[in-house]
């Protein structure tokens, strides 16, 4: 069973033709359920909480990045399916699921391509795709600890292909990348650093010295140190499309 959820900013007029091409493909590969349209009077995480309780098996969210990362708290100890189909700007995941923007999703979503797929968790937060912390942290990974020499750089834990970086989402693996910062030369040009470095995590706690720092989820989530991190026990079953980036 199929249950859909359009995100509140599809409301304007110029996503009105789109939705209804998307409706009309749906029922034609007859993979149409419940729909439910956002507003400001709806919330979307008490949407999919409801779209679950009824019995959705599979929940497909219609919008952009933030709209995937405020469902996902409520899909991740769950045996339902998340199902994507983007719409509107910000759509890196998609990119990286390899699923095509506006009504072609609808296909790709009917071919039922699904990976399991690891989560990070922070705390109590969970990311998809990565987790960015200033240079200020320290990670703390059991009998060593790393930290970045460079004070303007930055530090990813990915569960993505970033980079450069192989990561794959579904070996129970973390990747942390330190990463320096850009450094300008005397006559005003931009050089890069040294190398990055790469780590393999499991689990870690970050921690700061003095302030807390803030670390950012999936470019929408922002919690702050200290944080306990580790790979989620569930995987996360999702449809993907051909043109994956994994």
């Amino acid at each position: 069973m199929y249950a859909y959820i359009f995100d509140g900013f599809l409301q304007e007029r110029k996503y009105v033709h789109d939705i209804a091409q998307i409706e009309n493909r749906l029922v034609t590969l007859g993979i149409q359920g419940r729909t439910e349209k956002m507003t400001i009077l709806k919330n979307i995480q008490d949407a999919a909480r409801q779209a679950i309780k009824r019995g959705a098996e599979t929940l497909v969210v219609i919008g952009n990045d933030e709209t995937v990362t405020k469902v996902l708290p409520q899909i991740i100890d769950t045996t339902v399916t998340l199902g994507f189909i983007p719409l509107g700007p910000h759509q890196s995941i998609a990119h990286i699921l390899g699923i095509p923007t506006g009504v072609a999703a609808c296909d790709a979503l009917s071919r039922r391509i699904v990976r399991n797929i690891d989560m990070g968790k922070a705390n109590d937060a969970y990311f998809l795709f990565s987790m960015v912390a200033p240079a200020t942290v320290t990670v703390e990974c059991g009998k060593y600890s790393i930290t970045s020499l460079d004070p303007n750089g930055s530090m990813t834990f990915t569960n993505f292909p970033a980079s450069g970086v192989k990561s794959v989402p579904d070996d129970g693996v973390l990747e942390l990348i330190v990463a320096p910062g850009e450094e300008r030369k005397a006559w005003g040009g931009l050089r890069r650093g040294n190398a990055s470095s790469v780590f393999s995590i499991t689990s870690a706690k970050l921690i700061t010295a003095d302030a807390p720092a803030t670390v950012i989820l999936d470019g929408q989530v922002a919690i702050k140190t200290p944080i306990t991190l580790e790979v989620a026990r569930k995987k996360l079953a999702v449809i993907v499309g051909k043109d994956r980036g994994f």
